[in-house]
């Protein structure tokens, strides 16, 4: 297709824009709970807020989501995810602040499976792990740009600073994919004679459909027990001070944005499962390092979570490949929906399942966040018996 890496690249900025939002709210944890006077299991339920939010979205617009041109429902929902990044800026307390945090997953969860569906529809499958590697890019500037450059402007005024300028630079990329983005209505006649309903059943139905689902449910479960916590560990426990966060991102975004390419294209070539079954055993090493860092310098801090954001990010490219093939086109968008619905809860209930066992000393310091890494480690292993379960049917 004429422009289609341009294409591409431009679904990788939309996708930058709602991932930044949701990952500079972590490194800025000890100065929101600090703002809005919380402790860390307050402060996980504005992570999972987000997550929860999204995945109810997602799940909803699974029986209709296939009946509208995906052109104008990424130019909307990316439009009134912008609007909730606002509200995130101007939220004067912590439930404010948390509703924001949920019409901003209500809309940011959308727009990601709406991207993902585009990205399906345009690229060949044969060709799909590429595309993907590009899509996770996103993911790499997130972390070598967006939450860099948002700490920073934290620093120098202050917490709300980096959700406006979010929601500043998501008009400049509404402008252009409304100017690039071709029409995205060709399954929209074939769909608007379902019933909605009856095509969600129709998903659940598929013995594959539902392994993918569960794939998708199990992989970000175990990636995110230990996520949301990675900053204040490091802070309390192991000696990183706020200022050093920023290089956590820096370093290991910057080795994902060439990595992720390398894995997308790899996975095309060597079997998207075989990457995806090393790239996650590659994992647990991190995994089990990061949740049980002692006083060490901050350069073994950034070499163990560059690893483990290598290995995390290059686990989900192959994964995320398999899920789109798992399905026929014209259902496509409904699936799609579903299994951010189910990513969002996984990410949603890992938040919570990890705010629950750490724990505060009377000295500020995190407790039990080893535990959280054995429980990661456990989930992560049963995903690669669910993987080999998903079959291409595209």
């Amino acid at each position: 297709m004429k422009n289609e890496k341009a294409i591409l690249y431009l679904l990788a900025m939309t996708n930058f824009c709602h991932v930044v939002d949701f990952m500079v709210l972590m490194p800025l944890g000890n100065e929101l709970m600090a703002a809005f006077q919380i402790h860390p299991r307050e402060f996980s339920w504005l992570v999972a807020s987000y997550s929860i939010s999204a995945g109810l979205s997602n799940f909803l617009a699974s029986s209709y989501i296939d009946r509208f041109d995906r052109k104008k429902l990424v130019l909307t929902t990316l439009s009134l995810f912008a609007l909730g990044t606002f509200c995130c800026a101007i939220a004067s307390n912590y439930y404010w602040f948390l509703l924001a945090r949920i019409i901003t997953g209500m809309f940011g969860g959308l727009t990601g499976s709406v991207v993902i569906a585009i990205m399906s529809d345009l690229v060949p499958f044969e060709r799909r792990g590429a595309a993907m590697g590009i899509l996770s890019m996103a993911f790499a500037f997130a972390s070598v740009l967006g939450v860099p450059i948002g700490l920073l402007v934290a620093d120098l005024w202050n917490w709300q600073t980096p959700f406006y300028l979010i929601a500043l630079l998501t008009i400049p990329v509404v402008l252009t994919l409304y100017k690039m983005l071709p029409p995205m209505g060709k399954y929209v006649a074939v769909n608007l004679k379902r019933n909605p309903v009856s095509e969600t059943i129709m998903i659940l139905k598929d013995e594959n459909a539902r392994m993918a689902l569960l794939l998708a449910y199990t992989m970000i479960l175990g990636h995110f027990l230990v996520i949301p916590f990675i900053t204040p560990y490091a802070i309390r426990n192991v000696g990183m001070t706020q200022d050093a966060v920023k290089y956590i991102y820096l370093v290991g975004g910057a080795f994902t944005l060439v990595t992720a390419p390398v894995v997308g294209r790899y996975s095309d070539r060597l079997g998207h499962f075989n990457v995806f079954r090393v790239m996650l055993i590659c994992s647990l090493f991190a995994i089990a390092a990061i949740t049980n860092l002692v006083n060490v310098p901050i350069w073994v801090i950034v070499i163990i979570t560059t690893s483990f954001f290598i290995f995390t990010s290059g686990r989900m490219i192959p994964a995320q490949t398999m899920m789109t093939g798992a399905v026929r086109p014209e259902i496509r968008g409904g699936f799609l929906s579903l299994r951010t619905a189910l990513i969002e809860f996984g990410a949603g209930s890992a938040s919570l399942i990890s705010g629950w066992i750490v724990t505060e000393t009377a000295d500020g310091k995190l407790m039990n966040y080893h535990y959280v890494g054995y429980l990661s480690i456990a989930v992560a292993i049963g995903t690669i018996w669910v993987a080999s379960r998903v079959k291409k049917v595209e």
